[in-house]
């Protein structure tokens, strides 16, 4: 069989570069909450005096930051009547990879306030907001 007539779907490749990273959150929540041996501080007082200290502030701005810049990033999967598929992918996927290393950072930067506070529930919204990016992220377009 001639390779050139196997080729796979330049769209299934994306879509699953999306599915892997995509789980990233998943797995950053699962870490901060082994590495805490559980949810952190019970008591409302304690979890909201870590919330208001500096290095948690610093990283939710941080978070925050890069999340609202993954949004920022245009994706365009769609195909022009003259574009193949192949230069279709080509011509977005650096904007893609890099609006889904933004949500990733979002999502390091919850498991960084997870361990550095020790309060494994100041990550949740920074990994929400990480899977909502990716799940807005999905690419979609025409096949072949």
């Amino acid at each position: 069989m001639n390779p050139a007539e196997r080729q796979p779907d330049p769209l299934l490749v994306v879509r699953i570069v999306w599915g892997a990273t995509a789980w990233s959150p998943v797995v950053f929540a699962a870490v901060a909450f082994l590495i805490a041996g559980g949810a952190g501080p019970a008591d409302a007082d304690s979890l909201r005096r870590i919330a208001s200290g500096p290095v948690a502030v610093v990283l939710f701005v941080a978070g925050m930051a890069a999340c609202a810049a993954g949004f920022r990033v245009n994706v365009d999967f769609s195909a022009d009547s003259a574009e193949s598929a192949q230069e279709r992918i080509r011509r977005a996927m650096t904007p893609f990879m890099v609006r889904c290393a933004l949500f990733d950072a979002t999502g390091v930067l919850g498991l960084l306030v997870s361990i550095l506070t020790g309060a494994p529930l100041l990550g949740v919204p920074f990994w929400l907001l990480a899977l909502a990016g990716f799940a807005a992220s999905f690419p979609k377009g025409g096949g072949r």
